[in-house]
C-alpha cells in the first residue's frame, strides 16, 4: 500500500479456508507488530479463484493502509515467482519442512508420518508460537508464516479482527440480512461443521461416527440455550457446509434462519472448501461475519473450526 517500504516484513501466506487464512494472518501481524516490520499480505495462489495470480485477501476486504501501526503491503496479482519465494518459511535455526510438493502430496505425507514425527513437528510449532509471541528478532529480510501455529491469546490478535472491514458490496449484503432478521432480537448465533465419515480421519471425526446421535445431541443443547435466554424475542442463526445438517435444524428448532445458499457436493473425498467453486466464497463469507453478531454462539464440534473463530471474538458468550 505505501510506497515507502521497510526492508524487513513478515509474509503473510496461505492457501486454505477462510478461518485458516485469517488467523494465519493475524499471527503474522502480531509478530509484525512486535518487531517493527511491515506486514505483506499474500493469499495468491487462491483456492478460491482459477486465476492464481489474484491475491484474493483483496477481493474479500478492504485493504487498510495500516493496522495498528503496522504497515500493509499487498499486491491485487502476484507474479508466480514472487508466491515461489513466500512460500518457503524463513524462520532463523528452526525451520519448518517446506510444503513445495503440492497439497495432495503434503497431505499424504503428513497422515503417514510417524509418531514420533509429530511429535517433533508438534515440539517445533511450539518452539515458533514462542517465538512469535516473544517477539524474537528473526536475521531474514523477509519472514514467512504460513500457519496459525498453537494459538496467541486473542487478546493479542484481536486488534487484527478489528480493523478488518468487508468489501463494500458484502457489507451491504450483510446489513440486509441482519436488519430483516436480527434487529430487535436476541440472536443464537451456531457453527456445525459437519464431516463425514469418509472424509480422511481428523480431530473432527470421532464427533460425526454417529451422525443421527450428533444431531439429537445439539438439538437438546440448543434448547436448553433457548430456555435459558427466557425470552421470545430471539433468532437462532445457523451456518453450517451441509445440508443435511441444515435441513434437519430447520426442521426441529423454531425461530431459526439461514442464509440462502447453495450447498457443494462433497463427493466424500475433500473438504468443503478444497471442492469449492468460483465465488461460492461470498456466501460463506457472509455468514463468518454474521456469527460475530451472535449474543450466544454455539460451535460444534468441540475440536473447533476455524471459520467461527472470528465470531467468537464478538459473541457475548461461547458454548462449545
Amino acid at each position: 500500500m505505501s510506497k515507502k517500504r521497510n526492508k524487513k516484513s513478515v509474509v503473510a501466506r496461505r492457501n486454505a479456508g477462510l478461518g485458516d487464512n485469517l488467523l494465519a494472518t493475524a499471527h503474522a501481524w502480531y509478530y509484525a507488530s512486535q518487531t517493527g516490520r511491515d506486514l505483506e499480505i499474500c493469499w495468491a495462489p487462491s483456492m478460491y479463484f482459477k486465476e492464481k495470480t489474484i491475491n484474493s485477501f483483496g477481493r474479500f476486504f478492504e485493504v487498510p493502509r495500516e493496522i495498528g501501526g503496522v504497515k500493509i503491503q499487498y499486491e491485487e496479482f502476484v507474479k508466480p515467482w514472487k508466491r515461489l519465494h513466500r512460500r518457503l518459511p524463513l524462520f532463523p535455526l528452526k525451520l519448518f519442512i517446506p510444503s513445495l510438493l503440492g497439497e495432495t502430496a503434503h497431505k499424504i505425507l503428513r497422515d503417514q508420518t510417524p509418531l514420533f514425527i509429530k511429535h517433533w513437528m508438534e515440539k517445533r510449532r511450539q518452539w515458533l508460537t514462542r517465538f512469535i509471541e516473544s517477539g524474537g528478532r528473526a536475521r531474514a529480510g523477509k519472514v514467512v508464516i504460513n500457519t496459525h501455529f498453537n494459538f496467541l491469546e486473542p487478546d493479542k490478535i484481536k486488534p487484527f479482527f478489528d480493523a478488518l472491514r468487508l468489501a463494500p458490496k458484502y457489507q451491504e449484503r450483510l446489513d440486509d440480512f441482519r436488519d430483516k432478521h436480527f434487529k430487535g432480537k436476541k440472536v443464537i448465533g451456531v457453527h456445525i461443521r459437519y464431516y463425514d465419515k469418509s472424509l480422511p480421519y481428523s480431530n473432527h471425526s470421532p464427533y460425526w461416527m454417529k451422525p443421527e446421535e450428533r444431531f439429537n445431541h445439539i438439538k437438546s443443547e440448543l434448547r436448553k440455550i433457548i430456555k435459558q435466554l427466557n425470552t421470545k424475542d430471539y433468532v437462532v442463526f445457523l451456518a453450517t457446509d451441509n445440508e443435511k445438517v441444515h435441513d434437519f435444524f430447520k426442521t426441529n428448532i423454531d425461530h431459526l434462519v439461514t442464509y440462502e445458499k447453495t450447498f457443494h457436493d462433497l463427493s466424500f473425498t475433500l473438504e468443503l472448501h478444497q471442492k469449492t467453486a468460483e465465488n461460492a466464497f461470498e456466501d460463506d463469507l457472509i455468514e463468518m461475519f454474521l456469527l460475530a453478531e451472535s449474543s450466544i454462539l454455539y460451535r460444534y464440534p468441540p475440536s473447533g473450526s476455524w471459520f467461527s473463530y472470528y465470531g467468537s471474538l464478538y459473541a457475548s458468550e461461547v458454548v462449545i
